[in-house]
């Protein structure tokens, strides 16, 4: 056996090795379902403050009820540019009776309304999740309404997304 047929032996072996890696994987994201998922939260904001002269960091905690998790909780923190009117760096974990949890990030944007409400527009991204969430991944847009920016303050909001699930 020559050395030009060895090689050509072996990189039949690994495309085919290759073929059914893929094959396999392809098998697996088929296997996922995309479900719409609806959620409706409130709570409240636990901690504003600047962390520098134009960006303030928050963090909430909230409690709702969503299509694929039921009744849930949730944590989150983002940071606000003030000048730019954006959200970005959010993150956030939300966690099912069952303790299945959800997880991902967000970014988007806020207006202060002349009542001095805050209104939140932002998408989110989940990334992952444990328990009967394992894999997920999804998108949505969220709209969201707080009293104010002030630690106590209180919000609401309501998401549309779409989820894929193993």
């Amino acid at each position: 056996m020559t050395d030009n047929s060895v090689s050509r032996s072996a990189c039949r072996k690994f495309k085919f090795a290759l073929a059914i890696g893929v094959s396999l994987a392809l098998a697996s994201v088929a296997q996922a379902e995309t479900k719409p998922h609806k959620e409706r939260c409130s709570g409240t904001i636990h901690v504003s403050e600047m962390i520098s002269p134009t960006v303030a960091k928050q963090e909430a905690t909230g409690e709702g009820n969503a299509t694929h998790m039921g009744k849930y909780t949730e944590t989150f923190a983002h940071k606000v540019d003030l000048a730019a009117g954006t959200i970005f760096d959010g993150v956030f974990v939300s966690t099912a009776a069952d303790g299945s949890t959800a997880y991902g990030t967000y970014s988007g944007t806020f207006a202060i309304n002349p009542n001095g409400t805050v209104s939140y527009e932002v998408t989110p991204i989940w990334l992952g999740g444990t328990g009967r969430f394992e894999g997920l991944f999804g998108i949505g847009s969220v709209t969201a309404l707080a009293t104010g920016v002030a630690p106590v303050s209180t919000f609401k909001f309501v998401t549309d997304a779409i989820w894929n699930l193993p």
